[in-house]
């Protein structure tokens, strides 16, 4: 309990109890006995920090001798801090693992190519140039002119763009077409409106069954698609509360902003392009799922993962070429079409094929018959591209989750994106679904973890 009460009070994370040094710790602890005292300011500081700085580099030691033998990969991360500067980190990986090098601030040169250029080669130069194959970076236009002039320089190494940013510069350009930039501003609009009133969101969460409309991810734009598809599984719920006694009798029902989220939500036309939003964009947020995950490497299979996602988007709308053009435009304009490159990954897989270089050791040349690199990764992305493909018969029942934590699985993302799409634009259906004035409750089938009613706000 003094542990846990010191951790407390020093505000601690807590999944530091789950660092492999943590029960070492213990148990020295432990084995001194009573009467240990604990390392005083200047130790932590000063001398201990040191020791800790020594043994950092002495393990980093057997990663240089494996840069020297296999070569390795320079790799940048930039991010920004609270005070709006532009971090980079720097890190070095090969096959013993990955090491951080240095965090530099890099706002003073992140948007100009030269200086980032100057930035990279210096970490070249560092690391020693006979030792880097490939410089990793996001996909800013700073860098890709740094990866140019790197190449100039050094032909011999690789400026190689983040898959994962390549994807998301893409989602976010189709983010600005007219269509699905105004359905995500309303349902963006709609979520402010109601997390923003206490007494509302408690109205919200009796509807749906205690079912959130946000959740947070890694990148805006997966936040975006999760939200979307948050409120077409809350549709039906959503219009009953606003058709609902609760709603018509509250203070929120007589305010102007009120009536025009209530419009919002009782338009058929909104529906309509969230549905649309879903069927182009979910393919293409599951492979940036895919290749932003940590299991295994992009390379090698995010070209068939493309391709197969295009042949989703094809699929959700019967080959109608005029609703899916405009997205098709802004996919095949983002992978390089630089001839030079092209040469160069043809002459790669002459290599390979060829069993010439490192591909033409033995082990490289035994496996190559049971372990074809390119059809083994495929085959896998293969498998997790079929959700949508095997919705029908299958029901979303073997769809993994899409968060561990929540209970939203890839069967909904492919319900929302595929064939099922419910019809809103019939005179019949939507009168149907003005659903009379009613105290209503949630018609989800699902229960989750109730919320405790938070403080309302005072009429």
């Amino acid at each position: 309990m003094l542990i846990t009460r010191w951790i407390y009070e020093a505000t601690i994370p807590f999944n530091a109890v789950t660092y492999p040094s943590f029960q070492p710790m213990i148990e020295a602890i432990g084995q001194y006995g009573v009467g240990m005292k604990g390392p005083t300011l200047h130790e932590v500081r000063v001398t201990n920090l040191k020791k800790e700085l020594t043994l950092t580099k002495d393990l980093m030691k057997d990663h240089m001798v494996e840069w020297k033998k296999n070569g390795c990969s320079i790799m940048s991360d930039g991010w920004t801090d609270k005070k709006e500067r532009t971090l980079v980190n720097f890190l070095v990986n090969c096959s013993k693992g990955t090491m951080f090098m240095q965090s530099i601030d890099a706002s003073s040169m992140i948007k100009t190519g030269e200086k980032m250029f100057e930035l990279l080669d210096k970490w070249v130069e560092q690391v020693s140039e006979e030792n880097v194959i490939q410089v990793k970076t996001d996909n800013h236009s700073s860098y890709m002119m740094a990866g140019r002039l790197l190449e100039l320089k050094r032909p011999h190494l690789y400026w190689t763009p983040c898959a994962a940013h390549y994807l998301d510069l893409m989602l976010e350009d189709i983010r600005k077409l007219p269509n699905i930039k105004r359905t995500l501003e309303r349902a963006i609009s709609l979520n402010e409106y109601i997390y923003n009133r206490s007494g509302l969101l408690n109205m919200m969460r009796r509807f749906t069954g205690q079912r959130e409309l946000l959740r947070p991810t890694k990148t805006r734009f997966t936040t975006a698609f999760i939200t979307l598809l948050r409120l077409l599984e809350q549709k039906n719920n959503l219009r009953k509360m606003f058709t609902s006694l609760d709603w018509l009798d509250s203070k929120w029902a007589k305010e102007h902003k009120g009536k025009t989220i209530a419009n919002i939500v009782l338009m058929p036309l909104f529906w309509n392009t969230i549905v649309f939003c879903l069927k182009v964009l979910g393919p293409l947020v599951r492979v940036l799922r895919l290749v932003d995950g940590e299991k295994k490497a992009p390379i090698g299979y995010i070209y068939e993962a493309m391709n197969r996602a295009n042949d989703i988007i094809v699929r959700c709308f019967n080959g109608n070429e005029e609703k899916y053009k405009e997205i098709f435009k802004i996919i095949d304009k983002r992978p390089t079409r630089d001839p030079v490159k092209q040469e160069k990954v043809v002459a790669k897989v002459s290599l390979y094929t060829n069993a010439q270089g490192l591909f033409g050791n033995e082990l490289a040349i035994r496996t190559r018959k049971t372990r074809a690199p390119v059809h083994r990764i495929v085959n896998g992305i293969g498998a997790s591209l079929k959700i949508m493909e095997d919705e029908d018969s299958h029901g979303g029942a073997q769809d993994g989750f899409v968060f561990d934590d929540d209970n939203l699985t890839w069967g909904d993302v492919a319900r929302a994106t595929g064939a099922e799409e419910v019809r809103f634009d019939t005179r019949a259906r939507a009168n149907l679904s003005i659903i009379p004035p009613m105290r209503g409750i949630a018609s989800s089938s699902r229960t989750l973890p109730s919320h405790s009613p938070i403080d309302e706000d005072e009429d």
